[in-house]
């Protein structure tokens, strides 16, 4: 039998070569979860070998030992160079991933574009820190929650910190795909956002979770809440790397409700949260309380401390990395035992849930901890109705699931959790999995790295796509102007008319609801697209429940003074246009007396040539005119008094008469104007005023219009030449009084 063995070792071998990678070759077809090019690399090969190690039973016993020698040598070579390169600072994956993306770009392009091209910047966060502060730049690394856990409980801090430093500069990080190395300014709270974004109050949108949201290793435009800000949304992070659903419960709680965003999105990173909670969170003194509603550590009134003991840990690395440290040894010894102090930490769980933890066996067993993470998400979702909004649930996958086929046992009865808690769910691994390459989302110089700019451009549409109206109006298209789109300009003013130039505004006040009313103007597309030219207005849109479209149009003639009511009327769309009107108003021939309660300016600062003609001798009309300013005044009392003042520099090339009127919403004629002589190359100023009682309480809509009533072109803001500096622009002045 011995020498039955000896004599066949070589097919014995062979063909175990083969089994195994037969074997691996299975394993990536079974458990990948999307089969891409490089997947189809790897699985080639390995049966490529398997075919080849089995075909070699075959073969004289000579051959057979020398290409097992060559293969043996092969192969220690390749495990050689697998392990020796990252010395040289090479990954072998990078070199694998760059050999198949140049291939398939070969493929498909046979043009090759020369490009100048930048390597990414791959120092270490301590490498920046020390360039920026040599530089005399104050920077920061980003805050990490947990380790600060026991300094806290037992004092050694004044609190438990949920953000960073505010305000500051903070160093990223960076997982070799980024060729500037990702530095941040934090915002007033110490978290990964623009600090403009809390001037935003409408429609915000809240984003909790750990590092994937705190956007690590990613500039901060290109994070998940960057990607929304960009795309229109007030969206705010209040992610942290190694925050898990506690601390997510706590940034809620004492964030949240000071913010009371109309959305938020708990993200949940299958690989790790329940780990951070089980191992770090629930054993807190401080996080622990987050399940009673009263508790607060006031962070947010607290800021200037959080800032000090920040500054104070990472200025002091010698005092504090030490207790820092200390955290990590006591989790550990935690994981491995600590039976004494996981019945501790029960015993304050269920002093803190009540009968809501009578379920809760322990703190430690999986099936556990998982009922925690469900109390924490009924938790949240009642803080978060409780001022209106509504809570969505989104699972973080991560690298390690799509290029190992890696899931935790546990993350079925997770996802139960959250379904039984009614949460919303926002899918982003199905859109990632439609791409047909996960390693887009992803950087390739690291095997299970976070997600790169496309994953959280992914993450941000998943969330536009949830947020987007499922019932009520969706305007399609609206273009204010097109009749002007091939109107000739005086140099150098520009025809900026384009098709869909109102579509955002008018969007932004319809999409989504049953009704909608707007008026007609420059300010659906934020200026003037065509100076000296009336435009009209043309808008499609549809019913979403039905899906029948519906269109309109307002001729130039009556654009002015339109205003657009669109709606649904059984599933049809309807509208209806109708003259604005402000209430009834008169002339007011009285005295003022005391100051204005308030007051508007407005400038007109396009340089535009004006040929509309106005005939007569009288009052200019509305159609004959060109609009150059508007505002309206919400009246902030009954019978008011209002005076709107216009002073309008213009030129004219030779002897013009220029027409300046005031127009009401609902005034077909000027109700008061003036007629100036212009001298040829001479600047000069038209003034009018006009004073009008009010009983109303609908806003006071103004348009200033102008023509010419004899001569020439009459020019804003310049001469017939070129814009100048040098003039005044044309300004309107909306005052309010109380009537003595």
């Amino acid at each position: 039998m011995k020498k039955f063995i000896i004599d066949r070792a070589e097919n014995f071998i062979a063909l175990g070569i083969s089994a195994v990678f037969l074997g691996y070759a299975v394993y990536r077809v079974v458990n990948i979860p999307k089969i891409n090019l490089f997947e189809i690399v790897y699985t080639v090969t390995a049966v490529t070998i398997a075919v080849a190690a089995a075909m070699m039973i075959i073969l004289p016993r000579r051959f057979k030992q020398n290409l097992l020698l060559m293969a043996a040598a092969i192969a220690v070579s390749v495990v050689a160079a697998w392990f020796m390169l990252p010395l040289a600072g090479i990954e072998p994956k990078s070199v694998i991933h760059q050999t198949v993306n140049t291939f398939r770009s070969e493929l498909g392009s046979p043009e090759i574009v020369l490009k100048s091209r930048k390597g990414s910047d791959n120092r270490t966060v301590a490498e920046v820190l020390e360039a920026l502060r040599a530089n005399g730049i104050e920077a920061y690394r980003s805050p990490s929650l947990r380790s600060l856990i026991e300094s806290a409980d037992t004092d050694l801090i004044p609190l438990l910190p949920l953000g960073g430093i505010s305000r500051a500069t903070t160093v990223n990080c960076n997982e070799g795909d980024q060729r500037q190395f990702p530095v941040l300014q934090s915002d007033r709270y110490g978290f990964n956002n623009e600090d403009t974004v809390y001037a935003q109050k409408n429609d915000r949108i809240l984003l909790l979770g750990d590092s994937f949201i705190y956007g690590q290793c990613v500039h901060q435009e290109q994070t998940v809440a960057g990607h929304l800000r960009r795309n229109g949304y007030a969206a705010i992070s209040l992610g942290v790397g190694g925050n898990g659903p506690l601390f997510d419960l706590a940034s809620l709680r004492e964030y949240g409700s000071r913010l009371r965003p109309k959305t938020v999105v708990w993200f949940y990173t299958v690989g790790n949260d329940l780990i951070d909670l089980r191992d770090h969170e629930i054993r807190s003194k401080i996080l622990i309380n987050y399940f009673d509603p009263q508790f607060s550590q006031n962070l947010a009134g607290k800021q200037n401390v959080v800032d000090k003991t920040w500054k104070t840990i990472w200025n002091n690395p010698s005092h504090w990395r030490p207790i820092i440290n200390a955290h990590g040894v006591s989790a550990d010894a935690y994981r491995k035992g600590g039976k004494e102090e996981a019945a501790e930490v029960h015993r304050r769980l269920l002093s803190v849930l009540g009968p809501r933890a009578s379920n809760i066996g322990s703190v430690k067993k999986t099936e556990d901890v998982v009922k925690i993470i469900g109390q924490i998400f009924r938790t949240a979702k009642q803080d978060v109705e409780s001022w209106g909004g509504t809570l969505y649930f989104a699972p973080i996958w991560g690298a390690s699931y799509y290029r190992l086929g890696r899931l935790p046992p546990h993350i079925d009865a997770v996802m139960a959790e959250a379904k039984a808690a009614k949460l919303p769910f926002i899918d982003i691994d199905a859109a990632i999995k439609r791409s047909g390459d996960h390693d887009l989302f992803f950087p390739v110089t690291k095997d299970i790295p976070h997600h790169n700019s496309n994953g959280y451009a992914l993450f941000a549409d998943a969330i536009a796509d949830v947020l987007a109206p499922k019932s009520g109006l969706l305007v399609l298209e609206a273009t204010f102007g097109e009749n002007c789109k091939d109107a000739k300009l005086t140099y150098p003013a520009v025809n900026i008319v384009r098709p869909g130039n109102a579509t955002q505004a008018v969007s932004g006040i319809c999409d989504g609801r049953a009704k909608c009313s707007f008026g007609i103007g420059n300010n659906l597309v934020g200026s003037d697209p065509a100076g000296g030219c009336v435009k009209d207005f043309v808008a499609t849109w549809m019913c979403i429940g039905s899906k029948r479209k519906g269109s309109l149009y307002v001729d130039k003639s009556t654009t002015g003074s339109s205003k657009v009511h669109l709606f649904c009327e059984d599933g049809v769309p309807r509208h209806d246009i109708s003259v604005r009107k402000s209430s009834a108003h008169e002339v007011f021939t009285g005295a003022l007396s005391g100051k204005a309660v308030r007051q508007i300016e407005a400038q007109y600062k396009s340089y535009v040539g004006i040929e509309n003609a106005v005939a007569g001798e009288g009052s200019p009309s509305r159609a004959e005119t060109a609009s150059i300013l508007g505002n309206s005044i919400a009246p902030s009392g009954s019978d008011r008094v209002f005076r709107i003042a216009i002073a309008a520099p213009a030129f004219a090339a030779r002897d013009s008469e220029f027409v300046v009127g005031i127009f009401l919403a609902n005034s077909s004629r000027a109700v008061a104007h003036q007629r100036l002589l212009l001298k040829k190359g001479i600047t000069n100023t038209a003034n009018v005023e006009y004073f009008f009682q009010y009983d109303g309480t609908a806003p006071v809509a103004v348009d200033i219009r102008i023509g010419v009533g004899s001569g020439g072109k009459v020019f804003l803001n310049g001469d017939d030449k070129s814009q100048s500096s040098t003039v005044w622009n044309p300004r309107l002045v909306i005052e309010e009084y109380k009537k003595e």
